[in-house]
């Protein structure tokens, strides 16, 4: 039984009581603006494994009575603030304690549009992703793997792909200064055809 709650709530708290979702295995609570804590009781969701949250701006605490989800495999935040991030890394965050037990633990950013890119709890890469998201770079990094999360492909069109400059970085063909080249290019190129 899987349940997602998108746009559907508009609490500052929300509280899942012991006994609650006795048969849940799957929870999404997507763009939940105004949500600042989520409660998890002992008893409650007991069948749970997998949760995504996200993007959920005013969500800077782990959710408390996370730690009592036994069959939880699969934590997945979207867009989560870099306090939310810091506070569960490994050896330094003060609620790591309460998503060790969970073998996956990862956060999705947003590249370009439907584009994310994932990183795993403890990676190096996720705390040099919030940094620069703090310092606000314009230009775009390499990605590793970029991935469109509704499609599950690599790349869903050309325009997604992100190609690497002369300084190590990348730049989108999403941006419109290289949609207005691609279309030059193509219509030059078919003006030539006619010819």
């Amino acid at each position: 039984m899987n349940l997602v709650i998108y746009h559907g709530y508009e609490g500052e708290q929300l509280h899942i009581e012991e006994g609650g979702f006795q048969k849940l295995k799957f929870l999404g609570l997507t763009n939940l603006k105004i949500l600042n804590r989520l409660i998890i009781d002992e008893g409650a969701l007991p069948l749970l494994e997998k949760i995504e949250i996200g993007p959920c701006p005013l969500l800077e605490e782990v959710p408390s009575g996370i730690h009592h989800l036994k069959n939880l495999k699969d934590l997945e935040f979207f867009e989560m603030s870099r306090e939310f991030v810091l506070s569960m890394q490994p050896d330094e965050g003060p609620d790591f304690w309460k998503v060790k037990h969970v073998p996956f633990v990862c956060f999705w950013y947003r590249i370009q549009g439907e584009c994310y890119k994932t990183y795993k709890l403890g990676d190096s890469e996720l705390l040099e992703h919030l940094q620069r998201k703090v310092k606000r770079w314009t230009t775009k990094v390499p990605s590793t793997f970029l991935r469109n999360h509704s499609t599950g492909f690599k790349y869903q069109h050309l325009k997604d792909i992100q190609v690497p400059d002369r300084t190590g970085y990348s730049f989108s063909l999403n941006q419109p200064e290289y949609q207005l080249l691609i279309l030059s290019c193509l219509t030059t190129f078919i003006i030539v055809l006619l010819l």
